[in-house]
């Protein structure tokens, strides 16, 4: 036997992982490369419905006016009755304005779209501003009848620290062309401006509102929630590139954190959920993705775990290759971006570390998936006096 022979055997476990990676995102960059927006020209009525909850005030005016300028047919504003600061703000536009006594946000965007009559519902974070020309961008697509929810690309807005970079980089729309290419079908409509059929979401409130897991109302995920009702009412979610907002990401290591926590959670609980109940299915590429994702994930944590027993089994070698593989792939990863942006270079020691503490996070999310808390609000707003008179109030909704 060659004496390489049981360095190759013990190296095949993360080897196989690390070829099923190669190999599905290979198949994700080549799909995706058939991607194109839709240019359709579609004029029906476009209007917006935002929750709002302890808003930084200025982002708020600044996001309304965005808003306002794309020519949207209506926009609703369910607002929080102690958010005084943005109930001002609110007030000083030609919009409509309700008020709600519950920190439900699934409740305020049920309250939102109820109230309007367009035949199109723009679903949109308080914290978030439009570049011109997204509503015409997002109504394209419903050209098509079959379409029911429409995704935008979505940027961090004026990025001024690590955690926020971190979270533009992670943000995980890359492989949404692929999956609108292929079977214009994904499984998140993002939730910062996510784009429905106002008859789709009247269809699919209750569903929505009530959803449970393991006997525990959700109250996180409604984006998510949103995209598989959609999907199981015979609809197509699709990516418009062409669509661009951007909007605040957790500027502190706390709330990037306690964030993607949420979302891990979120992850299982939907990708599992759709696997077992087999409406997953019905969208052959949807589901080689979310099978595929799952397998990746956990073979992650399997691996790490592999290797962890070999080095203290006395075999060093191995765990210490593959270690450096991983790392040197990930530094190619992280200088594109890290160039990209011009930013200094500890960046890439700092993106590979922060990459490595999300792929363990995804297994506290497995583990506390039933739990629900949205993680980033703060209790009680505090508030200090801008230069324009309007409190800053707290962390938003995210």
């Amino acid at each position: 036997m060659p004496l390489s022979a049981p360095y190759l055997l013990t190296s095949a476990p993360p080897a196989a992982l690390a070829a099923l990676g190669w190999a599905v995102n290979t198949v994700h960059r080549r799909v995706g490369r058939r991607y194109r927006p839709v240019t359709a020209p579609y004029r029906r009525p476009l209007a917006v419905v935002s929750p709002v909850y302890r808003e930084d005030p200025l982002l708020f005016r600044r996001a309304l006016r965005s808003w306002l300028a794309d020519e949207v047919s209506e926009v609703v504003c369910v607002i929080h009755e102690d958010d005084r600061a943005c109930l001002d703000v609110a007030r000083r536009f030609p919009v409509r304005v309700l008020t709600t006594d519950r920190a439900d946000k699934r409740d305020a965007l049920r309250r939102g779209w109820q109230a309007v009559s367009a035949d199109l519902v723009a679903l949109v974070d308080s914290d978030v501003v439009w570049a011109p020309g997204v509503a015409d961008a997002v109504r394209a697509p419903f050209a098509d009848p079959r379409v029911g929810g429409v995704a935008t690309a979505q940027y961090a807005l004026d990025p001024d620290s690590f955690w926020e970079y971190a979270g533009e980089r992670f943000k995980g729309q890359g492989r949404l062309p692929a999956f609108t290419a292929a079977g214009r079908a994904m499984m998140c409509v993002i939730g910062r401006t996510g784009v429905y059929r106002r008859t789709v979401l009247t269809a699919v409130a209750d569903d929505f509102v009530n959803e449970s897991f393991l006997g525990r109302r959700c109250v996180v995920g409604d984006d998510t929630r949103l995209t598989e009702l959609t999907l199981r009412a015979g609809y197509r979610t699709v990516y418009q590139r062409t669509a661009r907002v951007w909007s605040r990401y957790p500027g502190t290591g706390r709330e990037f954190l306690g964030q993607r926590l949420r979302n891990a959670r979120n992850f299982w609980r939907v990708r599992l959920t759709a696997l077992v109940t087999g409406w997953v299915w019905r969208y052959p590429y949807l589901a080689f993705g979310t099978l595929t994702d799952v397998i990746s994930r956990g073979g992650f944590w399997l691996c790490e775990i592999y290797l962890v027993l070999l080095a203290v089994d006395g075999q060093p070698l191995v765990p210490a290759a593959v270690g450096a593989c991983y790392v040197l792939h990930r530094a190619v990863t992280a200088r594109t971006f890290v160039r990209r942006h011009a930013l200094p270079r500890w960046h890439v020691v700092a993106q590979i570390a922060i990459e490595l503490v999300l792929r363990n996070l995804d297994l506290v999310g497995l583990l506390t998936m039933r739990r629900q808390t949205w993680l980033t609000r703060h209790a009680p707003p505090i508030e200090d006096e801008n230069a324009e008179g309007f409190p800053r109030i707290g962390e938003a909704w995210r």
